[in-house]
């Protein structure tokens, strides 16, 4: 076919307008240059730039397979440069020649013959298998490398969380997101603000995850706010269970309890803290520390079980006591040890040992039981207020 004149192209693109009236199929052919449309016409014999108004668009993949189909209010394809420009679209994206996102935009462009595609202002993409809705300023689609990026402010809505930050990208194949930035997420039960500049959501396990500082804050009701930090850690949607690490700090409200260690645990829904290495307790009204080597606080029932190594003081009396277990009544502070006790107070100046012990370190009311093997008595020594060097 010989190329047409200025006359036949003009003819032509009028035989094509007509054919599209009532809206029309824009096919990116992966192998070859030329636009198709379904009037059959061969947009190649067009001027390179063609304008198009209630279209849709779709694009194949090298396999044959649909890469996106949209539609869009407006269109204009440059032959030559393999880019296009579409405006007010909607439609979806597809993976293996299934769809994986809904999605909408004010403003998009096609690049690199429809392999890349770019959406601007008012983008929605709903990611089918995984329920989650994300929104942003500026996305690029890459459906070859499985990955949808968002820039200019990242928002993503699922109905267990909501997730914010400057950017995120999203790997529908992986089912994983990764965040950066300023990022805020909601978690919807039980009530959470989690904080970090680094996030990666697994969408299963249902996890996310930062090792970046992190810092979590739990609001079970008005005006009472627990919060905890840490080097880096991970929170479970399933379980609702936080799992925190280095230099963390858990500072409860009710009770008023500040725990610290190098690796917590914490269940936000039934408020136990587990500690598999060394935990400081620390109660600030009472001005009592215990610390052990494990623990296990139970924040609902008010108890604190500690072992190995434990040990505890108080700040108002200087009292304090070494043992093997003990299991501290955080609302009435009193406490039960077993193992090894010994038990030191400054005023009047004394010290116990014995097998078990039951008291309240503030007080100084303290029982001690049991002695060494052989004759299983305690151990007393007191020493007096005047005694002198």
């Amino acid at each position: 076919m010989k190329p047409l004149g200025r006359s036949g192209k003009i003819i032509a693109g009028i035989t094509l307008l007509a054919a599209i009236a009532g809206g029309i199929y824009w096919i990116f052919q992966p192998k070859q240059n030329g636009l198709k449309s379904s009037s059959g016409s061969d947009a190649g014999l067009i001027d390179p730039s063609l304008k198009l108004d209630d279209l849709v668009l779709e694009q194949a993949g090298d396999d044959g397979q649909l890469l996106w189909k949209l539609k869009a209010k407006k269109a204009t394809y440059n032959r030559d440069k393999k880019e296009g420009e579409i405006i007010d679209l909607s439609g979806e994206l597809y993976q293996d020649g299934k769809p994986a996102f809904k999605i909408s935009a004010k403003k998009g462009s096609i690049l690199g013959d429809g392999k890349v595609l770019m959406l601007k202002e008012n983008i929605v993409a709903v990611a089918l298998k995984d329920g989650v809705e994300l929104k942003g300023n500026e996305m690029e689609w890459k459906p070859k490398q499985d990955l949808m990026t968002i820039k200019n402010k990242f928002t993503a809505t699922h109905k267990k969380i909501k997730l914010e930050a400057k950017e995120g990208e999203y790997f529908s194949r992986k089912r994983q997101a990764n965040l950066s930035g300023a990022i805020v997420a909601d978690v919807k039960e039980p009530k959470l603000k989690l904080q970090t500049e680094k996030l990666t959501w697994l969408f299963e396990p249902e996890t996310i995850e930062s090792n970046s500082p992190i810092a979590i804050e739990r609001t079970p009701e008005k005006g009472i706010v627990d919060r905890a930090k840490a080097e880096k850690g991970s929170y479970n949607l399933k379980t609702n269970v936080a799992k925190l690490e280095t230099n963390v700090t858990i500072a409860m409200a009710k009770p008023n309890l500040n725990i610290t260690g190098q690796e917590l645990t914490w269940d936000t829904k039934q408020q136990i803290v587990m500690a598999p290495k060394p935990m400081t307790a620390f109660s600030p009204i009472d001005q009592v520390t215990i610390s052990g080597d494990r623990g296990e606080v139970k924040l609902k029932e008010r108890i604190a079980y500690l072992n190995q190594n434990v040990k505890g003081s108080s700040q108002k009396n200087q009292s304090s006591i070494t043992t093997d277990r003990l299991t501290w009544f955080l609302d009435s502070q009193t406490f039960e040890a077993e193992g090894n006790i010994v038990y030191r107070q400054a005023s009047p100046a004394a010290n116990l040992v014995g097998k078990t012990a039951k008291g309240n370190l503030n007080t100084q009311d303290i029982t001690i039981s049991g002695g060494n093997e052989s004759d299983n008595r305690v151990i007393i020594d007191i020493v007096p207020n005047n005694l002198t060097p």
